[in-house]
């Protein structure tokens, strides 16, 4: 009986931590809208900026609402709406609507699942309606008598490039391009007012495909109704992209391009409950504090992989904050059996192993012993991370970061139109202060008046002089502050 206690008041103490970091349904939701929200400005300014075909997509922790502050990186897809790929040979008409035109070749002698050959089918002969057109002709190559396109990193470094040259002012001094992951072109933006605070964004070229092969997913059955039908039936007419990036370790990777489900993932985190979320990010920190000094290469898309199946394996009415614990030592268990098995399905093709030539014999054994020495005392491993006994941070400092936090994303929370015109003086802005100075005069009114998805209560609750206050006590220098705030 006392040892039963004991687990629940340990539940409840972990739960609680969670919920006072910012994880939870409620501002979960607030962040993704947000968040979609940032999207239509960021395509907008897209447009403006390089008159091009293209949509912006926000991916990863920020597009799922799960980011707290300035924990998470931001994923950017820049998706290129002239351009198509196909699963099937195309018809004359679908070619006739598009600048560029790829088959899908994803034959298994040479192409490991969940990648695939981009077969040309047609080009146009066009230079001013695409960011990424310019780029096709020179990386088309010729392959036993067919045409394929190779992932020349050609395609993210033009936005990357645009990028840095759109920032002039102060941004644009501290703008810095990072060596190449993935498919992602990373690069760093410091945070205003936070020493050595920066945030790390990846930008990704994604061309959209018709993938009539997504039936699959969807047709396959699933004992405890997760994902439910409605679900199942949005996510099917989801955008299926591909992305440049191959294989590591294997012949040809240069010419092989991976298929994403980032819309269909996005949407399958955005339906997690209050528990489900809690659990998705005390697995992202454990991986992070334990399991990543062990082997770099286990990510956050892989216990989001290992979150989705033990969702879709288990009963609904399991998922409680009472225990709360038993589920987090059940989905370690099933990220054990994983290694074990030296294979993790993708959620979303399930013939993809995402542990293929990511972890060493040896890396994987570390891991495993790690894995079970967090599992003998999975709340002191809980507690020992630092997102959670480093919450009691001094209070000046932790009022200011949630009063900076508030104010970046009362950028993305405006009305477009408006988020346009402050993008165009953020980025002639040659200081913090200057920055400070616009978000207090462009973007604080608005949120005062609208509070935008109900998300800026403490940013409503201050004046523009708290606001100052607040900065003064917090930034070195904060002297400056007074040319702009006399």
């Amino acid at each position: 009986m006392a040892a039963a206690k004991e687990g629940i008041v340990k539940d409840m103490c972990i739960y609680e931590a969670l919920e006072n970091l910012g994880f939870s349904k409620d501002l979960t939701v607030k962040r993704w809208k947000i968040s979609d929200n940032a999207e239509i400005s960021g395509t907008r300014i897209t447009k403006r900026n390089w008159r091009t075909n293209i949509d912006v997509i926000v991916a990863g922790s920020r597009g799922e609402g799960t980011g707290v502050a300035f924990e998470s990186d931001a994923d950017v897809i820049f998706v290129d709406r002239s351009i198509k790929c196909f699963e099937n040979t195309p018809s004359h008409h679908e070619k006739a609507r598009y600048d560029a035109v790829f088959k899908l070749d994803t034959r298994k002698d040479y192409v490991p699942p969940g990648y695939s050959f981009l077969e040309k089918v047609s080009l146009k002969e066009k230079e001013d309606n695409s960011m990424f057109l310019g780029f096709l002709k020179s990386a088309i190559t010729r392959v036993n008598r067919k045409q394929y396109l190779r992932n020349n990193g050609d395609f993210i470094g033009a936005i990357a490039n645009n990028a840095a040259r759109e920032n002039s002012g102060w941004f644009g001094r501290q703008f810095q391009i990072e060596t190449p992951s993935g498919p992602s072109k990373p690069f760093k933006i410091p945070i205003p007012f936070i020493d050595t605070g920066h945030v790390s964004i990846d930008y990704v070229a994604a061309f959209p495909c018709s993938f009539p092969s997504i039936e699959q997913w969807c047709a396959r059955k699933r004992m405890f109704g997760w994902p439910n039908k409605d679900l199942i039936d949005a996510i099917r007419n989801f955008d299926v992209f591909v992305v440049p990036v191959g294989m590591t370790n294997t012949d040809i990777d240069r010419l092989q391009w991976r298929l994403s489900f980032t819309l269909a993932e996005r949407e399958l985190v955005r339906s997690f409950n209050d528990v489900q979320i809690k659990l998705y990010a005390v697995m992202k920190m454990l991986t992070k504090r334990h399991l990543k000094p062990v082997c770099e290469n286990i990510s956050s898309y892989m216990i989001k992989n290992v979150i989705f199946w033990v969702l879709e394996d288990t009963p609904n009415d399991f998922f409680t904050r009472e225990n709360f614990c038993e589920i987090l030592s059940v989905t370690l268990g099933r990220l054990k059996t994983y290694l074990v098995a030296e294979y993790l399905p993708n959620y979303m093709m399930c013939e993809r192993n995402l542990l293929d030539d990511k972890i060493s014999k040896s890396e994987g054994i570390c891991l495993l012993s790690r894995l079970d020495e967090v599992m003998q005392d999975v709340s002191k491993a809980v507690f020992e991370c630092p997102l959670i006994y480093e919450k009691e941070v001094h209070s000046e400092k932790k009022r200011w970061l949630s009063v900076l936090e508030q104010l970046l994303a009362g950028i993305f929370a405006i009305p477009p139109h408006q988020c346009d015109d402050v993008e165009k003086e953020l980025h002639a802005a040659n200081s913090p202060f200057e920055i400070l100075h616009i978000l207090l005069k462009g973007v604080v009114p608005t949120i005062r008046q609208t509070n935008p998805y109900g998300f800026f209560d403490l940013l409503i609750s201050m004046s523009d002089q708290e606001i100052i206050e607040a900065g003064m006590k917090c930034i070195k220098n904060a002297e400056d502050l007074m040319i702009f705030f006399p």
